[in-house]
């Protein structure tokens, strides 16, 4: 793009796929006449790098973008470069810009189903851990903790430290069904702990094992 109404010199055909507009009707033409809509979110970031020379880097920014027959906020990573005459003198900015929607949307829906986790877990007042069987790093949540030991306020416990609040009795029923979760992908038990206050207390565990491809580990996902 050319100067300050920033007119559209040249766009690839990738560029024009992405902001759904054909090549006669955008080259040669000022940006905003084209793309009225993404005004209010590019103008100001266009015009510091045409006057300051200072590239922009935008990750996943929301832009509204009227596209296939709708209006709709859509994100995207985009690099902004000043354009330079030989004399030094900043004459356009060239584009470049990678949609992220999908990206952006999965993420957003991923978080959304483990905050409804999070208020479904914390209303039940279950405790949750994950044990990383190929480093033995456990974490836990501190309702976990408060069930296992009695402890109400968070300390961090190594996975062996944890295990001493298994009662002496039943630490064998704890590791047959860890044995048989790596075969079935699903543990289960009823064992009995003793808080650090020795009152002897019943606890259920339930479970499932699951496989970290990319580096072929096991894992334990319980409540």
């Amino acid at each position: 793009m050319r100067g300050p109404d920033y007119m559209v010199e040249m766009a690839n055909d990738a560029y024009l796929k992405i902001v759904d507009r054909e090549e006669s009707t955008f080259v040669g033409r000022p940006l905003f006449d084209s793309l009225p809509e993404v005004e209010e979110s590019v103008n100001k970031l266009l015009s510091d790098v045409l006057t300051t020379g200072i590239p922009f880097h935008g990750n996943e920014v929301p832009i509204p973008l009227n596209r296939y027959g709708k209006l709709d906020i859509s994100y995207f990573d985009f690099l902004y470069n000043p354009l330079r005459e030989e004399n030094g003198e900043i004459s356009g900015i060239i584009v470049t810009v990678t949609e992220v929607s999908e990206k952006v949307e999965t993420r957003k829906k991923i978080e959304l189903n483990e905050e409804r986790l999070k208020i479904i877990v914390e209303a039940s007042e279950l405790g949750t851990w994950e044990l990383n069987l190929k480093e033995n790093k456990i974490h836990y949540s501190q309702r976990y903790l408060e069930i296992l030991s009695g402890h109400k306020e968070m300390v961090d416990l190594k996975h062996e430290q944890l295990l001493t609040f298994v009662h002496p009795d039943d630490l064998h029923i704890r590791n047959t069904a860890y044995n048989e979760a790596l075969v079935s992908g699903i543990i289960n038990y009823e064992l009995r702990v003793i808080w650090h206050d020795k009152s002897v207390h019943w606890l259920e565990a339930k479970g499932k094992v699951f496989l970290m491809p990319k580096i072929n580990q096991k894992n334990f996902l319980a409540q």
